[in-house]
Protein backbone atom coordinates (compact mmCIF):
# COMPACT_ATOMS: atom_id res chain seq x y z
CA UNK A 1 0.00 0.00 0.00
CA UNK A 2 0.97 3.62 -0.37
CA UNK A 3 2.18 5.65 2.57
CA UNK A 4 0.29 8.39 4.33
CA UNK A 5 1.10 12.00 5.10
CA UNK A 6 2.81 13.29 8.23
CA UNK A 7 0.59 15.80 9.99
CA UNK A 8 2.35 18.82 11.48
CA UNK A 9 1.08 19.91 14.89
CA UNK A 10 1.80 23.61 14.51
CA UNK A 11 1.80 25.26 11.09
CA UNK A 12 1.39 28.83 12.28
CA UNK A 13 0.33 30.98 9.33
CA UNK A 14 2.22 28.84 6.80
CA UNK A 15 0.14 27.33 4.01
CA UNK A 16 0.95 23.76 2.92
CA UNK A 17 1.01 23.01 -0.81
CA UNK A 18 0.78 19.40 -2.00
CA UNK A 19 3.53 18.82 -4.58
CA UNK A 20 1.90 17.29 -7.69
CA UNK A 21 -1.12 16.45 -5.56
CA UNK A 22 -0.92 13.84 -2.83
CA UNK A 23 2.37 12.42 -4.14
CA UNK A 24 3.02 10.23 -1.11
CA UNK A 25 -0.15 8.19 -1.73
CA UNK A 26 -0.64 8.34 -5.51
CA UNK A 27 1.37 8.92 -8.66
CA UNK A 28 2.17 12.63 -8.85
CA UNK A 29 0.17 14.83 -11.23
CA UNK A 30 -2.53 12.17 -11.56
CA UNK A 31 -6.27 12.47 -11.09
CA UNK A 32 -6.20 10.22 -7.97
CA UNK A 33 -3.40 12.35 -6.45
CA UNK A 34 -5.41 15.54 -6.92
CA UNK A 35 -8.63 13.94 -5.66
CA UNK A 36 -6.93 12.68 -2.50
CA UNK A 37 -5.38 16.11 -1.92
CA UNK A 38 -8.77 17.79 -2.24
CA UNK A 39 -10.09 15.78 0.72
CA UNK A 40 -7.25 16.83 3.03
CA UNK A 41 -6.27 20.00 4.89
CA UNK A 42 -3.92 21.36 2.20
CA UNK A 43 -4.08 24.95 1.02
CA UNK A 44 -3.81 23.66 -2.52
CA UNK A 45 -1.99 21.46 -5.02
CA UNK A 46 0.92 22.24 -7.31
CA UNK A 47 0.81 20.85 -10.84
CA UNK A 48 3.01 21.06 -13.95
CA UNK A 49 1.50 21.97 -17.31
CA UNK A 50 2.63 21.48 -20.91
CA UNK A 51 1.24 22.37 -24.34
CA UNK A 52 0.71 19.50 -26.80
CA UNK A 53 1.59 19.82 -30.48
CA UNK A 54 -2.10 20.50 -31.23
CA UNK A 55 -2.30 23.17 -28.50
CA UNK A 56 -4.03 21.38 -25.65
CA UNK A 57 -2.97 21.96 -22.05
CA UNK A 58 -2.11 18.82 -20.09
CA UNK A 59 -0.65 18.05 -16.67
CA UNK A 60 2.59 16.08 -16.32
CA UNK A 61 5.93 16.67 -14.63
CA UNK A 62 8.42 15.68 -17.32
CA UNK A 63 8.50 16.55 -21.01
CA UNK A 64 8.44 12.83 -21.79
CA UNK A 65 5.49 10.91 -20.34
CA UNK A 66 7.55 7.71 -20.37
CA UNK A 67 8.82 8.33 -16.84
CA UNK A 68 5.34 7.64 -15.43
CA UNK A 69 3.31 6.13 -18.29
CA UNK A 70 3.16 2.89 -20.28
CA UNK A 71 4.64 4.53 -23.38
CA UNK A 72 7.19 7.20 -24.29
CA UNK A 73 6.20 10.50 -25.93
CA UNK A 74 7.42 14.08 -25.79
CA UNK A 75 4.34 16.12 -24.92
CA UNK A 76 5.24 19.20 -26.94
CA UNK A 77 5.83 17.00 -30.01
CA UNK A 78 2.69 14.83 -29.65
CA UNK A 79 -1.01 15.31 -30.25
CA UNK A 80 -3.53 15.33 -27.43
CA UNK A 81 -5.34 12.12 -28.44
CA UNK A 82 -2.08 10.18 -28.42
CA UNK A 83 -1.14 11.56 -25.02
CA UNK A 84 -4.55 10.64 -23.62
CA UNK A 85 -4.28 7.09 -24.96
CA UNK A 86 -1.36 6.47 -22.60
CA UNK A 87 -1.98 5.16 -19.09
CA UNK A 88 -0.16 6.23 -15.96
CA UNK A 89 1.54 3.34 -14.19
CA UNK A 90 0.32 2.68 -10.62
CA UNK A 91 2.42 4.23 -7.86
CA UNK A 92 2.43 0.94 -5.93
CA UNK A 93 1.50 -2.61 -7.07
CA UNK A 94 -1.95 -2.91 -5.48
CA UNK A 95 -3.15 0.60 -6.34
CA UNK A 96 -6.88 0.39 -7.05
CA UNK A 97 -7.04 2.99 -9.78
CA UNK A 98 -7.25 2.11 -13.45
CA UNK A 99 -8.88 3.13 -16.72
CA UNK A 100 -9.98 6.73 -17.15
CA UNK A 101 -8.50 7.83 -13.80
CA UNK A 102 -5.03 6.94 -15.02
CA UNK A 103 -4.91 9.18 -18.09
CA UNK A 104 -2.69 12.24 -18.28
CA UNK A 105 -4.99 14.92 -16.82
CA UNK A 106 -6.05 18.03 -18.66
CA UNK A 107 -5.72 21.44 -17.06
CA UNK A 108 -9.50 21.57 -16.86
CA UNK A 109 -9.71 18.28 -14.94
CA UNK A 110 -7.10 19.46 -12.45
CA UNK A 111 -8.89 22.79 -11.92
CA UNK A 112 -12.27 21.09 -11.45
CA UNK A 113 -10.85 18.73 -8.81
CA UNK A 114 -9.25 21.59 -6.88
CA UNK A 115 -12.49 23.51 -7.21
CA UNK A 116 -14.44 20.60 -5.71
CA UNK A 117 -12.36 20.87 -2.53
CA UNK A 118 -12.14 24.69 -2.58
CA UNK A 119 -8.35 24.41 -2.93
CA UNK A 120 -5.87 26.76 -4.51
CA UNK A 121 -4.26 25.77 -7.81
CA UNK A 122 -0.51 26.33 -7.97
CA UNK A 123 0.12 26.02 -11.70
CA UNK A 124 3.69 25.62 -12.93
CA UNK A 125 4.38 26.51 -16.55
CA UNK A 126 6.99 23.84 -17.02
CA UNK A 127 8.80 25.11 -20.12
CA UNK A 128 8.90 28.42 -21.92
CA UNK A 129 5.38 29.23 -23.14
CA UNK A 130 4.57 31.42 -26.10
CA UNK A 131 2.34 34.36 -25.24
CA UNK A 132 -0.59 32.84 -27.14
CA UNK A 133 -0.30 29.66 -25.07
CA UNK A 134 -0.29 31.60 -21.80
CA UNK A 135 -3.41 33.40 -23.01
CA UNK A 136 -4.94 29.98 -23.73
CA UNK A 137 -4.15 28.79 -20.20
CA UNK A 138 -5.65 31.91 -18.65
CA UNK A 139 -8.76 31.69 -20.81
CA UNK A 140 -9.33 28.04 -19.83
CA UNK A 141 -9.13 28.86 -16.13
CA UNK A 142 -11.25 31.98 -16.50
CA UNK A 143 -13.94 29.94 -18.27
CA UNK A 144 -14.07 27.69 -15.20
CA UNK A 145 -14.47 30.78 -12.97
CA UNK A 146 -11.45 29.87 -10.85
CA UNK A 147 -8.77 32.40 -11.70
CA UNK A 148 -9.19 33.95 -8.25
CA UNK A 149 -7.76 30.77 -6.69
CA UNK A 150 -4.76 30.27 -8.97
CA UNK A 151 -1.09 31.03 -8.30
CA UNK A 152 1.18 30.74 -11.33
CA UNK A 153 4.79 29.64 -10.92
CA UNK A 154 7.67 29.17 -13.36
CA UNK A 155 11.44 28.88 -13.59
CA UNK A 156 11.16 30.84 -16.83
CA UNK A 157 11.21 34.55 -15.98
CA UNK A 158 9.70 35.56 -19.37
CA UNK A 159 6.68 33.37 -18.50
CA UNK A 160 6.28 35.25 -15.23
CA UNK A 161 6.61 38.60 -16.98
CA UNK A 162 3.99 37.69 -19.60
CA UNK A 163 1.52 36.60 -16.93
CA UNK A 164 2.13 39.85 -15.05
CA UNK A 165 1.46 41.85 -18.23
CA UNK A 166 -1.78 39.95 -18.87
CA UNK A 167 -2.91 39.79 -15.24
CA UNK A 168 -1.54 42.74 -13.24
CA UNK A 169 -2.93 41.51 -9.91
CA UNK A 170 -2.49 37.75 -10.25
CA UNK A 171 -0.18 35.97 -7.76
CA UNK A 172 2.94 34.82 -9.64
CA UNK A 173 5.93 33.08 -8.06
CA UNK A 174 9.37 33.06 -9.66
CA UNK A 175 10.92 29.62 -9.19
CA UNK A 176 14.64 29.58 -8.44
CA UNK A 177 17.36 27.48 -6.87
CA UNK A 178 19.86 30.18 -5.86
CA UNK A 179 19.02 33.65 -4.55
CA UNK A 180 20.91 36.84 -5.41
CA UNK A 181 20.35 40.57 -5.92
CA UNK A 182 19.25 40.05 -9.53
CA UNK A 183 16.44 37.81 -8.29
CA UNK A 184 15.26 40.41 -5.80
CA UNK A 185 15.41 43.08 -8.50
CA UNK A 186 13.18 40.92 -10.73
CA UNK A 187 10.71 40.37 -7.89
CA UNK A 188 10.52 44.12 -7.31
CA UNK A 189 10.35 45.11 -10.96
CA UNK A 190 7.59 42.67 -11.94
CA UNK A 191 5.80 42.36 -8.60
CA UNK A 192 6.53 38.65 -8.25
CA UNK A 193 6.67 36.36 -5.23
CA UNK A 194 9.52 33.91 -4.59
CA UNK A 195 9.45 30.10 -4.85
CA UNK A 196 12.89 28.78 -3.89
CA UNK A 197 14.62 25.47 -3.16
CA UNK A 198 14.75 25.18 0.62
CA UNK A 199 18.34 23.85 0.68
CA UNK A 200 19.62 27.28 -0.33
CA UNK A 201 17.16 29.36 1.67
CA UNK A 202 17.80 31.08 4.99
CA UNK A 203 15.84 33.17 7.45
CA UNK A 204 17.71 36.22 6.11
CA UNK A 205 16.47 35.56 2.57
CA UNK A 206 12.91 35.07 3.76
CA UNK A 207 12.91 38.27 5.79
CA UNK A 208 14.53 40.35 3.04
CA UNK A 209 12.07 39.21 0.38
CA UNK A 210 9.09 39.68 2.69
CA UNK A 211 10.36 43.15 3.65
CA UNK A 212 10.09 44.05 -0.03
CA UNK A 213 6.42 43.01 0.02
CA UNK A 214 6.75 39.57 -1.59
CA UNK A 215 5.55 36.20 -0.32
CA UNK A 216 7.93 33.25 -0.05
CA UNK A 217 7.41 29.58 -0.90
CA UNK A 218 9.98 26.86 -0.15
CA UNK A 219 10.20 23.69 -2.19
CA UNK A 220 10.26 20.76 -1.55
CA UNK A 221 10.36 20.13 2.23
CA UNK A 222 9.54 16.62 3.42
CA UNK A 223 11.29 16.53 6.81
CA UNK A 224 9.00 17.76 9.62
CA UNK A 225 11.99 19.12 11.60
CA UNK A 226 13.08 21.24 8.63
CA UNK A 227 9.49 22.35 8.09
CA UNK A 228 9.17 23.56 11.69
CA UNK A 229 12.27 25.73 11.28
CA UNK A 230 10.78 27.38 8.20
CA UNK A 231 7.41 27.82 9.91
CA UNK A 232 9.15 29.49 12.87
CA UNK A 233 10.85 31.84 10.38
CA UNK A 234 7.43 32.92 9.12
CA UNK A 235 7.56 31.46 5.63
CA UNK A 236 4.31 31.90 3.69
CA UNK A 237 4.13 28.55 1.89
CA UNK A 238 5.79 25.14 2.05
CA UNK A 239 5.55 22.81 -0.94
CA UNK A 240 5.82 19.18 0.16
CA UNK A 241 5.35 15.56 -0.84
CA UNK A 242 4.69 14.23 2.67
CA UNK A 243 3.75 16.87 5.18
CA UNK A 244 0.23 18.05 5.95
Amino acid sequence: MGKDTIKLQNKGNTQMVAHQGLFVVERGNSIPAFRDMAKRSYFGAECDIHVTADKRIVVNHDDNIGTTCDRSMIIEQSNFDDIRAARIKPFYPDAPHEGEDMRIPTLEEYIEICKSGDKYCIVELKNHFEREDIVRVIDEIRALDYLHKVIFISFDLPNCITIRELLPDQPVQYLIVHYNKEVLDALDRYNLDLDMHYHHMSVAVIKEVQAHGHKVNAWTIDDPVHAQYFISWGIDYITTNYLE
